[in-house]
């Protein structure tokens, strides 16, 4: 589930997206890379894959296109 954040953007470039709900031990990828921080900074306008993985649930992958500021749920399913 992907929500508007009403939260300010760092500038009309960017556009920050935060990720909730991770449970413990979450590992979290950004178009491949490991070591994301959130909430994260992305150009406005990008095209983003992100991969959440944790112990003891299902990899959940989210197609993120970076149009506004906005918080995920990570909504991870336990195995």
């Amino acid at each position: 589930e992907i929500l508007p954040d009403a939260g300010p953007a760092a500038s009309p470039d960017w556009v920050m997206v935060d990720l909730t709900g991770l449970p413990p031990g979450a590992d979290v990828r950004l178009d491949g890379l490991p070591g994301v921080s959130l909430p994260m900074r992305l150009r406005r306008g990008t095209h983003h894959r992100l991969v959440v993985r944790a112990p003891g649930y299902g990899d959940r992958e989210i197609a993120l296109e970076a149009t506004q500021s906005t918080t995920i749920h990570a909504d991870m399913q336990p195995l």
